[in-house]
């Protein structure tokens, strides 16, 4: 009985916030989107893609008025919310379809204005300097993707990588289920940019402030070789989906497959601010393990989070973890733990089927 009731102390929430009405897993894919952000301050937002709101918890987990909403009028969003950051007492909001970034005070949610900003692929991320963004028209159509720092006006300091141009699959009549692409990733404060450049194989960090390359991280992956099998269901579905954009999706497109998978998939930032390198295979996604790097040393390092719950815990601050709850009735939901008691908390309460 001692046993039992010692877990479940160490099972037991800080605080937590279950009535969000947002009905589907707060899973934070550190790549992709920045759906919970948990700011220095200790308060937490959350990203309502359906109301279009972001959704702030105080530091006790106490709801705060939420921000934006649907509409065209200032601190409202017209579209699709791709991402949030929050540096130095700001918090920003990507509005991708828009091409518009709106920005609130942290301390009262005061709409501070927003500001446009062209081009197309990826969100831009705010960084403690002014923006970083990995996109695939933002120098114009002579190019290909490029990683790029911008100041606070949004003029060009560093174009860090830049590839050749590759024609598109419309124009050669072949496409690659796996190619080898450009990858992007920032710290929690905002202070390092990483991108992967294919052609190297390495990533490449640089000084938000002053614009500069500083680090150097080569994971070291050894190549896999590519699986066809894989590549010829790949191709099934990616022809389906083209078939579904129209006539110009239904153009004879044939496969080309390469020797290996691409070296990298993907970077992120995890919960705790270390970058964290996925090799490629076709089951990255899933299962294939990242290596792990301290993003100021380029020293390879362990995650505090399991790799079993790596997209449950939504950020690490100090002495504390932010983790995500579900339940089929209650819909969404967060929690903050101590963080002695992450794993325990975790095993408790898993997310409901």
């Amino acid at each position: 009985m001692f046993l039992l009731l010692l877990f479940l102390s160490f099972a037991e929430a800080e605080w937590r916030a279950d009535e969000l009405e947002i009905f589907n897993p707060l899973l934070q894919n550190f790549m992709t989107s920045r759906t919970v952000v948990v700011s220095e301050t200790g308060r937490v937002y959350i990203l309502h893609f359906e109301d279009r709101v972001i959704v702030r918890l105080d530091e006790d987990g106490t709801r705060l008025p939420d921000l934006g909403g649907k509409g065209q009028g200032p601190g409202e969003f017209g579209g699709f919310v791709g991402g949030i950051d929050v540096i130095d007492g700001v918090i920003y909001a990507v509005e991708n379809y828009g091409k518009r970034i709106h920005r609130f005070n942290e301390g009262d949610g005061a709409v501070m204005g927003s500001v446009s900003f062209k081009g197309f692929g990826t969100a831009p991320r705010r960084t403690a300097a002014g923006w970083a963004v990995l996109d695939l028209g933002i120098f114009g159509d002579s190019r290909g993707p490029s990683g790029a720092l911008f100041d606070d006006e949004w003029s060009l300091r560093t174009e860090a990588v830049t590839w050749p141009k590759e024609l598109s699959s419309y124009e050669t009549g072949q496409i690659n289920p796996a190619p080898e692409t450009a990858q992007m990733a920032v710290t929690l404060n905002g202070e390092r940019v990483f991108f992967y450049v294919p052609e190297t194989r390495v990533v490449l960090g640089f000084d938000a402030g002053t614009h500069e390359k500083v680090i150097t991280i080569d994971p070291k992956f050894t190549p896999v070789p590519f699986d066809e099998d894989w590549g010829k269901q790949r191709y099934k579905e990616m022809k389906k989906t083209r078939r579904q954009r129209g006539p110009r999706g239904n153009a004879s497109i044939k496969p080309v497959y390469p020797d290996f998978f691409p070296r990298i998939s993907r970077l992120e930032t995890g919960p705790a601010g270390n970058l964290w390198i996925y090799p490629g295979t076709h089951i990255a996604y899933e299962h294939a393990r990242p290596k792990i790097f301290e993003p100021f040393s380029g020293k390879e390092t362990t995650s505090p989070v399991p790799y079993a719950f790596r997209y449950r815990v939504l950020a690490i601050r100090g002495d504390h973890a932010y983790v995500s709850l579900f339940h089929d009735e209650q819909g969404a939901g967060v929690a903050r733990v101590r963080r002695d008691n992450l794993v325990a908390f975790l095993r408790a309460n898993p997310l409901a089927e």
